[in-house]
């Protein structure tokens, strides 16, 4: 990949790295070229299938769904130490991050760092594997008109990789 990165300490065992970030501080994002999409599309796959049997792995963070005019909140609690890749979003929304630190690396942004408080606007396409590294609570909030969670997680969620996949060889 083209964008230095360098590995942080974490709060695990003496030496062992954990996701590397670009920067601690501000959790800035960093622009990432299409080669450097698939690669990282490819390191999250694969750390997809190797978390599957992993002791760390969450894989599906406790939540709990809120409603509102037109809007869906889902309140993520997310244990630190726990390691987990989310489905791929098919809409824009807002991401909150009200407690708590992760590393994430996204196919769009890289690598980054994020701390609370943080609002991040989550892009169509995003696909991340997140590093827990203190108790975290995050918030999503989608526009939608549907009040059925199952509907809704269809409308907003896609569980394959290939379409992104697919989406980034025809680019």
């Amino acid at each position: 990949m083209s964008t230095p990165v360098k590995w942080v300490p974490d709060q695990n065992e003496p030496g062992e790295p954990y996701l590397p970030s670009l920067t601690e501080a501000a959790g800035e994002i960093c622009k990432v070229s299409e080669a450097d999409q698939r690669e990282i599309l490819g390191l999250i796959d694969a750390a997809d299938e190797a978390l599957q049997e992993h002791p760390d792995r969450i894989p599906n963070p406790n939540h709990t769904n809120h409603h509102a005019d037109g809007l869906y909140g889902r309140e993520l609690s997310m244990p630190a130490g726990s390691v987990f890749t989310t489905k791929i979003h098919n809409r824009q929304h807002f991401l909150f991050v009200m407690k708590g630190s992760c590393s994430v690396l996204d196919v769009q942004t890289g690598i980054r760092y994020v701390e609370a408080p943080a609002m991040i606007v989550t892009e169509p396409g995003t696909y991340r594997i997140v590093r827990v590294h203190t108790d975290s609570i995050w918030i999503t909030v989608h526009a939608t008109e549907l009040t059925d969670v199952d509907e809704i997680l269809d409308e907003i969620l896609t569980d394959h990789v290939g379409a992104f996949s697919r989406l980034l060889e025809h680019k």
